[in-house]
């Protein structure tokens, strides 16, 4: 089985030893801090690169690699996009857009923030790789087209650096 950092770095540098997961245990205790569940490809992504992906991307736009981030900041800033998507004044094109219900039934995920106000999450909740975009400057919330694995080559396309950084981030222990 091919492992997920080969089939995103094909255009990046890394440093292979530094790729780092987290165990099926920590996972575990991940999905019920978290209240998420972790399945297909970003199940995959982090076991095998939750923690660092050893300076393929950084900690930017991957706001779980930010060694910056406590684990308090990460649950925040998990809340707080729920918060966000559940106060919409735009229920009926969310519903349009298979969004109905947003909030904690919906178990998102947030892991990419890009230029401060654009917000990309999975629904963890339908089991669905499918990546979905908030707009914060604009309050609107659309699919992308893209799987999570997609997203995360478009990234490595865009954001790869040409000497790479290793970050850290952490999800669990404090």
């Amino acid at each position: 089985m091919t492992r997920f950092i080969e089939k995103i770095a094909t255009e990046g540098l890394y440093d292979p030893k530094q790729v780092l997961g987290y165990s099926e245990t920590e996972l575990l205790q991940i999905e019920r801090l978290y209240e998420v569940r972790f399945e297909g490809d970003l199940r995959q992504f982090m076991l095998e690169m939750g923690r660092s992906d050893g300076g393929l991307l950084g900690d930017d736009p991957i706001i779980l690699y930010r060694e910056s981030w406590s684990v308090r900041t990460q649950l925040l800033t998990q809340v707080e996009l729920r918060e966000e998507l559940s106060s919409l004044e735009l229920k009926d094109e969310l519903v349009q857009q298979g969004l109905k219900e947003l909030g904690p039934s919906e178990k998102e995920f947030l892991f990419s923030i890009e230029a401060e106000t654009q917000y990309y999450f999975l629904k963890t909740a339908t089991g669905s790789d499918q990546v979905f975009h908030y707009d914060e400057n604009h309050e609107t919330v659309k699919e992308t087209g893209l799987s999570f694995l997609e997203y995360m080559k478009q990234l490595v396309k865009e954001y790869s650096p040409q000497d790479y950084t290793i970050c850290r981030g952490e999800l669990i222990v404090i």
